[in-house]
Order: structure tokens, then sequence, then C-alpha cells
């Protein structure tokens, strides 16, 4: 059913939910964003997945971003499973500011819509763009990275938010990434 030029589907199974939310998001020749609701992240993770795999057996040329918006979790529970999370939801939000090249499928569950997200003035200024041949001086990115941004300077870089100067290197972690660079 259309509704404000939103096509709103409802009650479909979750078997049959990936041809036809691939299919809905891949005729969309604008690159807009389509929006799945599910139950739980769980079934987020496995549709962003099992989405991106079928839109390209639909059209290998094109494809879609999948993209599992998790949900923000509550502060009472494990240290690293909440930093995990939030890491993702910051890579969505990084991911979701760029110009799209090809259609784009944001999975969340209801929670996750609703959850806390910085605002995007703030964030959009709380980040560095490091290029390959780009100059930028060593002690304005320590600065940079430590001062204005609160990365944590360690030995190692093992966690979000951290950086390991090595001589001349940096090792540099970031708050939405799944590894250090």
């Amino acid at each position: 059913m259309k509704k404000n030029g939103w096509k709103v589907i409802h009650g479909c199974c979750e078997e049959a939910s990936v041809a036809l939310i691939t299919k809905i998001s891949i005729e969309k020749t604008d690159f807009s964003l389509s929006i799945a609701l599910v139950p739980s992240s769980e079934i987020g993770q496995r549709l962003a997945y099992e989405c991106a795999t079928f839109a390209t057996w639909i059209n290998p040329q094109i494809g879609i971003e999948a993209l599992n918006f998790e949900e923000d979790l509550l502060t009472d529970i494990d240290t690293s499973r909440r930093d995990d999370r939030n890491c993702k939801r910051l890579s969505v939000l990084s991911q979701l500011m760029t110009k799209p090249v090809r259609p784009r499928l944001l999975i969340a569950t209801p929670q996750a819509l609703f959850g806390t997200c910085p605002i995007r003035k703030k964030f959009e200024t709380q980040q560095i763009q490091l290029n390959v041949g780009a100059t930028i001086s060593f002690q304005v990115l320590i600065k940079r990275l430590t001062q204005e941004l609160d990365y944590d300077a360690e030995a190692v870089c093992e966690y979000p938010g951290q950086i390991a100067i090595r001589g001349g290197l940096v090792d540099i972690y970031p708050y939405q990434s799944q590894q250090p660079y």
C-alpha cells in the first residue's frame, strides 16, 4: 500500500522479505533510502547480509548498500558489547552522510531508530578525512585527535577511540570503525 509516497509493506514473513525488500530497494533510480523495520538486531544483521547478496544476483552492476543500524544499548550491559554497538551505529551514520552510489537499505528495529544519535552538524565537524597523498602536520593530527576529538594515546591501539604513536607512524582506531588503521 502507498502512503504519502511511501511504500508500506507489513505482515511479510521473514523468508519472503529478502526478495521483496531487495527488489523494492534496487528499483529506486534516485538511490533514495529504503527503510526496513525488523523485530530484533539479529534479524537485521541476517537481513542486511541476505539482501546485499540477493541484490548482486538481481543486478550485479549495481547491487545495494544494506546498512544494519544497531540499537544503542543501555549503560548497564557489558561495556565491550555496548562500545561495539555504538561503533556500528556511528559507522552507519557516517555512511549516510556520503553521497550514495547505489540504492541504500537501512535495516533497523524501531528502538534503534528512536535511540540517541549525535547532532549532525557536530558529528560532521568531529570527523577527519585522511586521503592518500594528502599532507597533514603530524603534530596537528595528534593534537586534533587527542585534544579535540578525545582519543586516548596508548602503547597499542586496540579499541575504538584510541591512537598509538610509534615513531613517525600513527595507528588510529576510529570510533565508527570495526578495526584500527
